[in-house]
């Protein structure tokens, strides 16, 4: 296995882990549940996975 596909295997777990503790966050906006740290964790994944 490559070095670089170590580190973004690694990534992708990090991200994953922060989106499951993140989930506990939501913010009530005009009966709509936000996620704001998911959303994060989807714009950086896209942007460096």
């Amino acid at each position: 296995m490559k070095k670089t596909d170590l580190h973004k295997l690694a990534a992708a777990a990090f991200l994953t882990a922060l989106a499951v503790v993140g989930s506990q966050l939501q913010i009530p906006l005009f009966g709509a549940k936000l996620s704001p740290v998911q959303h994060l964790v989807n714009i950086i994944a896209g942007v460096y996975l």
